[in-house]
């Protein structure tokens, strides 16, 4: 009798044991330039592969410094300037900030998610009004990240080149540095699931530590 309690006890104590929601995601981390520190973030087995680059434009602050996980069955592309093509068939999480630190607007740390966001919102608009002014989001929303706040959208579609057809765009400020972090699937990609509600669950494991 002691032995079937003491098994039932087992057995109840590992019911109640938290399961992993993705138990086959890998941490990675990225360490960036300027010494600005490493970001810590759980990803799906597909961005099996980083990139890095600097993408430059005629304006000098309008430089950033790119990091991009993606699968390797898709060429590696890294664009520059201000006009941006996806293939038919990618998805990817690209990390920037700016290259030179003394142009980032936010140095001054005068980052607000909840204005940002808006901002963010605007500036959608002002580019496309016929699209984006009657825009029903999927998400739309300020969240803390392990003690960062952060600004996050995600609409249900984009019709024009430089922003694909499934996207997550999140930013923060991190010791006065603005961080982006872009997550985007072209339409045909062969992705299982729901990649704007993976995104969003990837984006809540972000750490950022200084160096």
């Amino acid at each position: 009798m002691k032995y079937c309690l003491y098994l039932l006890l087992l057995l109840f104590i590992i019911s109640c044991k938290p399961k992993t929601a993705h138990p086959n995601w890998k941490e990675r981390s990225i360490k960036l330039t300027k010494n600005l520190g490493t970001v810590h973030i759980k990803l799906i087995p597909d961005f099996d592969t980083l990139h890095d680059w600097g993408n430059f434009t005629d304006y000098t602050c309008g430089a950033k410094q790119m990091y991009r996980y993606q699968s390797k069955q898709y060429p590696i592309k890294e664009e520059s300037g201000f006009i941006k093509h996806y293939p038919d068939s990618f998805f990817s999480l690209t990390i920037s900030h700016v290259w030179r630190l003394k142009c980032d607007s936010n140095s001054k740390g005068t980052f607000d998610a909840d204005s940002d966001l808006k901002q963010c919102i605007q500036d959608l608009i002002e580019i496309n009004p016929q699209f984006y002014r009657h825009l029903k989001f999927k998400i739309c929303k300020k969240i803390t990240i392990n003690g960062l706040d952060f600004a996050v959208i995600s609409p249900f579609k984009y019709n024009w080149d430089t922003l694909p057809n499934n996207s997550l765009l999140a930013f923060t400020c991190y010791h006065k540095v603005m961080i982006d972090f872009t997550f985007i699937k072209t339409g045909k990609s062969p992705y299982r699931g729901d990649f704007v509600s993976d995104a969003y669950d990837m984006l809540k494991t972000v750490r950022i530590e200084r160096d």
